[in-house]
């Protein structure tokens, strides 16, 4: 059965991760039932340890148009009896009717609503509008010894060596140290937020000795290594709701394309920067968590500034 999930799950989860670092938060686990055997999903799962036992905190989440009500009350209720669960909390995107409220105490559960923000300045979180963008930059990258597109083409998985000292890099790894440049990121983002398909030839004259080898092919002389980088990139308007969950303000929202679902989650830190998450669902395997906070994501592994050093014209041992 695939796993589900929603923007109000995924706060939630953000949430309890920012609430407990040192404990592991899963979204739609599963938790086995006691007396039939069988495995039942559960939205939000907390594990923590007290001294040296386990404690499971289970999280159930509903963003229904309606405050949540006591049938949906009394079906968690009867879901968790036969579940591992130690404490069950009740997360309503609306609130709960008053018979609601006292049916989950009346169970020792913790009913948590959404309240509203509008004490909290969210003009030093998101921008007045409650929204963001998400700016996605993808580069297709061509190695070339030589002049871009008239020499000699190399894959990204062809290695630069240097024998006389020990130098042995990916080419695709020096792709990732120029993408990570700070003028060349600067640039791609420029360009990319007015026309997609832009690009730049980026050219560097490798130290004396350097050679290039990849399958079927060794011991290439190298005399000039180019680049050429194509930019493509996405922007994706999401309208955020906020509001506040316990003693946290957050803000959260989604947008689906096609069978691909983004979600992102803001969570309140006191005397910090908020914490920043994406969530993807929908694009095959399990979904991808990416904490953005105070930074961009990137799938790039830059090599160490020492290691450049060896490769480039100029550095002498």
């Amino acid at each position: 059965m695939p796993k589900r999930t929603n923007p109000f799950q995924s706060v939630v989860l953000a949430l309890q991760r920012t609430l407990h670092p040192n404990a592991t938060v899963t979204e739609s686990t599963f938790l086995r039932d006691r007396i039939s055997g069988e495995r039942r999903e559960v939205d939000v799962v907390v594990e923590a340890y007290v001294g040296p036992y386990s404690l499971i905190l289970g999280f159930e989440c509903t963003a229904g148009a309606r405050p949540a009500d006591v049938g949906w009350v009394e079906e968690m209720h009867g879901k968790h009896q036969s579940l591992s669960t130690d404490k069950l909390f009740l997360v309503s995107q609306h609130g709960f009717t008053h018979r609601a409220v006292l049916k989950a105490e009346s169970h020792n559960h913790v009913p948590i609503s959404l309240a509203s923000a509008e004490s909290c300045d969210w003009t030093a979180v998101v921008a007045k509008e409650r929204r963001v963008f998400l700016l996605e930059l993808r580069a297709a990258v061509l190695p070339f010894i030589g002049e871009a597109f008239k020499g000699e083409p190399l894959t990204l998985n062809a290695r630069l060596r240097r024998a006389a000292c020990g130098l042995d890099v990916s080419v695709g790894a020096v792709a990732d140290t120029l993408l990570a440049h700070p003028t060349i990121a600067a640039s791609a983002i420029d360009v990319s937020m007015v026309s997609e398909g832009k690009g730049a030839i980026v050219e560097f004259d490798p130290a004396p000795g350097v050679t290039a080898f990849e399958h079927g092919r060794e011991n290439i002389s190298v005399d000039r290594v180019s680049f050429a980088i194509v930019f493509n990139a996405s922007r994706r308007e999401i309208r955020l709701t906020s509001g506040v969950i316990g003693d946290r303000a957050v803000a959260f929202g989604g947008t689906t394309n096609g069978s691909r679902h983004t979600h992102v989650t803001i969570v309140e830190v006191p005397g910090g920067t908020p914490n920043l998450t994406v969530h993807e669902h929908g694009c095959g395997g399990e979904p991808q968590y990416r904490d953005l906070s105070g930074r961009s994501d990137t799938d790039l592994q830059p090599l160490p500034d020492a290691t450049m050093r060896l490769l480039l014209s100029g550095y002498e041992r």
